[in-house]
This record gives C-alpha cells, sequence and structure tokens, in this order.
C-alpha cells in the first residue's frame, strides 16, 4: 500500500503511529474496522487545523476486493509546499479472523436453501438434541433452531423470501471461534408448511368451523347421545382429531383419512367403551393435506350427565 499526502506543517516522519481500534499495535483483522495511520504534525486539504492527520485501511485493494493474510509494507510519503519528499515504510500484519454461528437448510436434493449467521460465538458446543424432529413453517410462524449453547430465529422462508415447501431438510450448525477453531454438527428434520388456503376453518367465517355440536351434549340414563364433529370442507389428505380433557391428558384420538368425509360421529365414550365424564373437553380438528400443508384448529365442548332419581329408593 502506498499513502502520499500533501503537509501543511512539517513532513516529520519520525512520529507515524500504527491504531488498531484505538490502541497502537500493528496486527488487525479487517472484519474488526481495519487500521489506522496517524500523521502527526501533518495537515492534509481535507484534515487541516488538528494536531495529527490520519487514514485508515480496510484491507482491501484498489478494486475493492479482499486481499489475503500476511505481512504488508505500507509506504508513506509527505510532500511538503516546496516539493520535499519524505518517505518512510512501515510494517503491518493482516490477520483475517472470523467467528461466528451458521446455520444451513439444506433439501433432500442438497441443495442449499436458507444460510443465516450471527457474528459471535456463545460457546463451543453444539447440542441439537433438544431440536425438535418435525417443524412447522408458514402463517408467520417462526422456528426455533435450538444448537444448545444458543438459538437461532428461522421464519421458514428460503432465500427468496417464499415459504420452504414439506419434507426432509438437514439442519447443519457451524460455529467458528476467533482463534479458526471450528465444529459443525447436523440433524435431519421433517418440515410441514401450514396450509395457505382453508382446511379446517371457513375463510369468509373462521369461528364457524370446526364446529361441535349439541354443545352442550346433555346425556340422562335413558339416552344414547353422539356428538357431531364437524369441519369446513373435505380434506385432500387426513383430518386426525384429538380430544382432551381439562387436566390436558387425550382421552380419545380419530384419524379420517377419507377426503370426502367433512364429519365424525362420537359416541362419547374413551378408547376402551366406557362413557366419558361429565366436564369441559377440548376438540382438536387437525387438518394434514397430501401436499404436507397443515392447519390446527381447537374447539371446546361441554358434557353434562343427568341421571333420573328413584324415588322409592329414597330413604
Amino acid at each position: 500500500m502506498k499513502l502520499i499526502t500533501e503537509s501543511r506543517t512539517n513532513n516529520n516522519l519520525d512520529g507515524v503511529l500504527l491504531l488498531v481500534n484505538g490502541i497502537e499495535g500493528d496486527v488487525f483483522n479487517p472484519l474488526d474496522g481495519g487500521i489506522t495511520f496517524r500523521l502527526p504534525g501533518v495537515w492534509t486539504p481535507d484534515q487541516i487545523g488538528g494536531e495529527y492527520s490520519e487514514f485508515n485501511w480496510n484491507g482491501l485493494n484498489d478494486n475493492g476486493q479482499n486481499i489475503g493474510q500476511g505481512v504488508y509494507y505500507i509506504k508513506i510519503s509527505v510532500k511538503d509546499e516546496y516539493g520535499h519528499v519524505q518517505t518512510t515504510i512501515k510494517e503491518t500484519t493482516l490477520l483475517r479472523t472470523e467467528e461466528y454461528v451458521r446455520v444451513s437448510i439444506y433439501n433432500s436434493a442438497g441443495e442449499l436453501v436458507k444460510r443465516m449467521e450471527e457474528p459471535k460465538a456463545p460457546d463451543t458446543v453444539i447440542n441439537l438434541g433438544n431440536m425438535e424432529e418435525v417443524l412447522y413453517v408458514g402463517k408467520d410462524t417462526d422456528i426455533l433452531i435450538n444448537y444448545g449453547s444458543g438459538a437461532m430465529s428461522w421464519d421458514g422462508k428460503n432465500e427468496f423470501g417464499r415459504n420452504v415447501s414439506s419434507g426432509i431438510y438437514e439442519m447443519q450448525v457451524e460455529i467458528k471461534t476467533g482463534d479458526g477453531y471450528s465444529v459443525v454438527a447436523a440433524k435431519t428434520v421433517t418440515i410441514l408448511t401450514e396450509a395457505n388456503g382453508s382446511v379446517i376453518t371457513d375463510p369468509d367465517n373462521p369461528g364457524a368451523y370446526p364446529k361441535v355440536y349439541p354443545n352442550p351434549v346433555i346425556i340422562t340414563d335413558t339416552m344414547d347421545v353422539q356428538a357431531v364433529i364437524e369441519w369446513f370442507a373435505p380434506v385432500d389428505g387426513t383430518v386426525v382429531i384429538r380430544i382432551y380433557n381439562i387436566a390436558g391428558e387425550m382421552v380419545r384420538q380419530f384419524r379420517v383419512q377419507n377426503p370426502a368425509e367433512r364429519s365424525l360421529l362420537w359416541n362419547l365414550k374413551g378408547p376402551g367403551g366406557s362413557p366419558v365424564s361429565s366436564g369441559t373437553y377440548v376438540v382438536v380438528v387437525e387438518g394434514l393435506k397430501k401436499s404436507g400443508e397443515r392447519e390446527v384448529k381447537p374447539v371446546k365442548m361441554v358434557i353434562i350427565r343427568k341421571f333420573s332419581v328413584d324415588s322409592n329408593n329414597v330413604n
């Protein structure tokens, strides 16, 4: 590198300082801000009135391209108003080191779908054991990619800003530290895209479906009542219905694989055939399209059991 300037004071270059992040030094990393050459007692047309002039080099050549690591000699020449030139050469070492956490997402064909990067690594340990095996994207749902020592959020979109399609993907996490240490780990996951079109709900009336009727369900000892669970439209795929009690325990599950169906009858009994008790239940209706798109909607229902009392048995 050659630095030539015109001096408005003296041309004494004996006191030239090399500064890295404001501290005197001759080894710099361009990613941290470059190196500064301070020329005491030298004014340039752009820097008049101070005690010194400064010039910064960010490790690029004249074409704006990064140059490689190594030792470089900086030639500094000062020319005063009388035409006298004084030259000095300073030695500096460019050490280009990166530190980052990088998440790369590949599809089943090995193509890079998305790459995200954070500038600092919290740790050098990667643990993908807590990452979910099945991830859902779409409808502004972000995915938290937990790699053990930290986490990174992904909006489920590719490099072009579109939601990725359902399928098998590889999540690759790479951590690189400033001293050059690098560690990589990967995990294969299934990604399901949330449905863009209506699967369970009516787009014109989102609160209408799914629905359960009658609701509440009132049962007496002389009635054999069933509940109807209904969704908006037939699904080209599978409908899964899970019924939970107020404690969050699943009491029944159904899988409807006939695309023409849009309702299901439940006899209000558990998997063993015993009637469920009175109380509040949550019916979760999940639509899974063959394309992999998914829509889930819960609806509450109440079951009330009434039994007649035989007055002849009352003491």
